[in-house]
């Protein structure tokens, strides 16, 4: 049994479904609220930049410009993590691609080509399009410079996040 799977179980989260992150949000609710308020304000500037929301129901298009970043391996195999914040300039695959090859529903979109992807360790992390998160990142294939990645549609999500954050 691999460490997400362990996890899976031991949440009571199926990871394959298509609300995973859903279900984690609706499981741990409580934990977010009480997390809304950051203990100290972070210095935007330099290398921290607040990313702004798309409007919801927001599903970006094949052939979008955007950036991934993350601490995730950068192979599948004899790697080690980064020491510095990567990141990656890839495009949105389109949505009939992006079922066939991934089994994506709506509620998903997929990008990046063989070798410009996510992998181990970037999971949660950003899919940004110009100064807006379009997608958090979500699964891949086994062998991660293989091909792209899948990721949640931050745009599905929207009506939650201005439920439960209030933004």
């Amino acid at each position: 049994m691999t460490v997400a799977e362990k996890v899976s179980e031991s949440l009571g989260i199926d990871w394959t479904k298509q609300n995973d992150l859903e279900e984690v949000l609706l499981k741990y609710r409580h934990v977010f609220e009480e997390s809304k308020q950051a203990a100290s304000p972070l210095p935007i500037g330099g290398n921290t930049q607040v990313v702004g929301l798309p409007a919801d129901g927001y599903d970006p298009p094949g052939g979008l410009a955007v950036t991934i970043t993350g601490w995730g391996l950068t192979a599948t195999t004899n790697q080690s993590p980064p020491f510095m914040l990567m990141k990656v300039d890839i495009t949105v695959i389109d949505r009939a691609s992006c079922v066939a090859r991934f089994g994506a529903t709506d509620r998903m979109i997929c990008a990046g080509e063989a070798g410009r992807s996510t992998c181990y360790g970037d999971s949660g992390g950003p899919l940004v399009s110009g100064g807006t998160q379009v997608g958090i990142v979500s699964l891949g294939r086994e062998y991660c410079d293989t091909d792209g990645g899948v990721y949640t549609t931050v745009g599905n999500l929207r009506s939650w996040i201005t439920a439960a954050a209030g933004v």
